[in-house]
């Protein structure tokens, strides 16, 4: 299956919205788990439509017409998101090759990996979307939420969040001064030590379990030891499914390698053109090597 197939496409995109734009979008309403914003979909529509006027007539301003869009683009992959950026962070500061390492201010990362648990997320921030055919879709599950944890050698606990964004976590990076370009921003929720005191702040994030990307030897060994990103497949798969406790499906086992390709690549490069010295090598994932060639260009 091809990982940008339309039949992947999240409904909300792919449907026209008759919400009224009189309020943005509306009060809470009762949906089977709990209480979330609806968003009413109506007929399909071509993907150069998506995000335009014609998904959502009815928007009051088109700032607020893009924010939705935003927020819907985010939803779902919420895990694979997260592994991923940690898994291309290994990548390029802690393989052989690396250079440089992690550092919050001036204390070195003792470890970082995925932290799942809970999202603190009110009814008027969630969205659910009732599809034409009369039946509702929830939007991602804040009671089943995945983030990035780092750990200073000082004992100090970060929280690096980029899924809280579709539940109107409106906090946001320009992109564009770090050279990912033509990305101009993009959603991060950042958590140090000082912020985890602001009253309410430590409820935000409620972490049931965490597994170490860091200090897990078979993810060091896909980067270290498998010439191509494709033999490394298996063991990335098996790693996903362990901590999703789910087989992977179709789509996911295709979009996963193209996904790793492409934030491993725009990481690596960005990396080299910042901090590189005499052209800092970015190790296979990005190299020049024939069979790799063909996956980075």
């Amino acid at each position: 299956m091809d990982a940008g197939s339309e039949s992947n496409i999240h409904p909300a995109i792919s449907h026209s919205i008759t919400n009224n734009g009189s309020k943005p979008l509306g009060n809470p309403e009762p949906v089977p788990e709990d209480r979330a914003v609806i968003i009413r979909l109506d007929s399909s529509i071509r993907p150069r439509q998506y995000g335009s006027p014609t998904w959502w007539p009815t928007a009051k301003t088109p700032a607020i017409r893009e924010k939705l869009y935003r927020r819907i683009v985010c939803d779902g992959y919420d895990f694979h998101l997260h592994w991923i950026v940690a898994f291309a962070l290994m990548d390029v500061f802690y393989t052989k090759r690396s250079k440089f390492k992690l550092k919050y201010k001036s204390c070195p990362i003792a470890d970082f990996g995925l932290a799942h648990g809970k999202f603190r997320a009110m009814p008027q921030d969630r969205l659910a979307y009732v599809l034409p055919d009369g039946s509702v879709r929830s939007s991602q599950d804040p009671d089943d939420h995945w983030w990035i944890y780092l750990v200073t050698t000082k004992g100090e606990e970060l929280i690096l969040d980029f899924g809280a964004y579709v539940w109107n976590m409106g906090i946001i990076v320009k992109a564009e001064p770090y050279g990912f370009k033509p990305l101009g921003m993009a959603p991060a929720v950042f958590q140090n030590p000082e912020l985890s005191q602001v009253p309410n702040m430590e409820e935000q994030f409620v972490e049931r379990e965490r597994f170490s990307v860091l200090k897990y030897k078979d993810v060091e060994s896909v980067i270290n030891e498998f010439d191509t990103i494709w033999e490394g497949m298996p063991v990335c798969f098996k790693y996903a499914e362990s901590r999703l406790k789910r087989e992977l499906n179709a789509f996911e086992k295709a979009a996963i390698p193209e996904w790793i390709r492409s934030i491993f690549t725009n990481l690596g490069n960005r990396y080299t053109k910042t901090n590189g010295r005499n052209g800092l090598p970015l190790h296979k994932f990005v190299s020049n090597r024939p069979k790799w060639r063909c996956l980075t260009q």
